[in-house]
């Protein structure tokens, strides 16, 4: 059957009743569709497919990112707290903070590899410091069998979904630049996909993102072992209290040990806190003292600052037609966030913060408004492309109008491709 532009574009719906004269808002150079309900005619059978594409990405960010908690004692974190983990900021340093560890280790075992998959509430804050890496062996309940992950593994195939999704967005960001179809492509469906550029910086750390472990927390603990863990925290004071970093350490039990087992020994009474005589498990805080900490770094930064340049040009207009209010309001909030995210962690670095695997400033109100504005950036850009988007004669979701200001069909040209393959056959 040949199909040709006249017979094949049959809109669901009457192009007057849709809005098809939408009038551009220009300013500075953009040129921006007025926004137009056009989901009226989507079934409500299909929102479910595309609810599904819609948070695939998101969900994959969330889950797969995100570190286990462990409740060491005091008060259950806020979720004002528990939502920071889970920002693009926060996991973009978390991917960092551990391969930048491992690379400094003198000698790296399973349970300083579980500590580093972990952030640990204290009570009154985040804790994922070398100080509590080493604290943090007296309640390790199951430790992994290995130093890294083995390769057939859930976490390895966590680490091939995202770095999957991270290279096909990547891809569909750079092709943006070239193909002005791109955009027309934008809708409901995938507009949080950038989002999948993230997954790109957990390979750096891949090998040790592990799962299967333990620790012991207060819900599990007798009232005695409560105590001991809501205690943790003023067991020794923190780098940024003491003049000598890393000046007291905690006896532990060996990595192999179980706390369990020892609970005679190691639970009944706090551990003791001395000077430190022993050298750190980790390489000093100068960063000039291992080349392949600078490597890590250095290749993680310059990784998200192309991924932060593809975001910025994104943003620019295209000479094949205007922008509408979605494609505009996600390029601005996926460049934000990547921005934001590349000042913290070149902050955080030459400050000589970059020792702990959870961000140091996850405790700052300023950080929470952050992230806080982030999700709700990312869900107004949901409601507002849940509105606009529509249904294309070739089954393909879009946000454009189906006619231009000058009556041609958006469809032509997003559904062109289809109309020349079709005439072929």
């Amino acid at each position: 059957m040949i199909l040709s532009n006249q017979d094949s574009i049959t809109p669901s719906m009457d192009p007057t009743a849709s809005g098809s004269q939408y009038p551009e808002l220009s300013a500075q150079g953009f040129n921006v569709v007025r926004f137009a309900y056009q989901s009226r005619a989507i079934k409500s059978g299909e929102w479910i497919a595309i609810l599904t594409l819609c948070f695939a990405p998101l969900a994959a960010h969330i889950l797969i990112g995100a570190p286990k908690v462990v409740v060491l004692g005091g008060k259950r974190p806020h979720w004002t707290d528990r939502v920071c983990l889970y920002g693009p900021t926060s996991i973009f340093w978390r991917y960092l903070a551990i391969a930048d560890r491992r690379a400094r280790s003198r000698s790296w075992n399973p349970a300083d590899m579980a500590a580093s998959c972990t952030a640990f509430w204290t009570g009154r804050r985040w804790d994922g410091s070398e100080l509590m890496m080493m604290k943090s062996r007296a309640f390790l309940r199951k430790t992994p069998k290995h130093h890294h992950i083995k390769f057939f593994s859930f976490s390895m195939v966590k680490t091939l979904i995202v770095l999957l999704q991270g290279i096909l967005t990547t891809v569909s960001l750079i092709q943006g630049r070239t193909d002005t179809t791109y955009r027309q492509t934008v809708a409901v469906t995938n507009i949080y996909t950038p989002l999948a550029t993230f997954g790109l910086f957990r390979v750096f750390a891949a090998l040790w993102l592990e799962e299967d472990y333990s620790f012991e927390t207060v819900e599990d603990s007798s009232p005695s072992q409560a105590r001991l863990l809501g205690r943790s925290e003023s067991l020794c004071p923190t780098e940024a209290q003491t003049s000598t970093p890393r000046a007291c350490s905690l006896k532990y039990p060996s990595a192999t040990s179980s706390p369990i087992r020892s609970r005679s020994s190691t639970m009944t009474s706090p551990p003791k806190v001395e000077r430190s005589t022993t050298k750190s498990p980790l390489l000093a805080n100068n960063p000039t003292e291992n080349v392949t900490d600078i490597l890590v770094k250095l290749s993680l930064l310059l990784l998200g600052l192309g991924i932060l340049v593809l975001c910025f040009l994104s943003l620019l207009p295209l000479s094949g037609g205007p922008d509408t209010i979605v494609t505009l309001l996600m390029c601005s909030i996926h460049t934000f966030y990547s921005v934001v995210t590349m000042v913290i962690t070149l902050a955080c670095v030459l400050s000589g913060n970059a020792n702990t695997t959870v961000i140091p400033v996850i405790g700052s109100l300023w950080y929470k408004a952050y992230t806080l504005s982030c999700f709700g950036m990312l869900l107004v850009l949901f409601v507002v492309s849940m509105l606009e988007t529509r249904r294309s004669w070739c089954g393909l979701y879009t946000t454009y109008p189906m006619k231009d200001l000058d009556g041609k069909l958006w469809d032509d040209r997003l559904c062109g491709n289809l109309t020349s393959i079709a005439s072929h056959l």
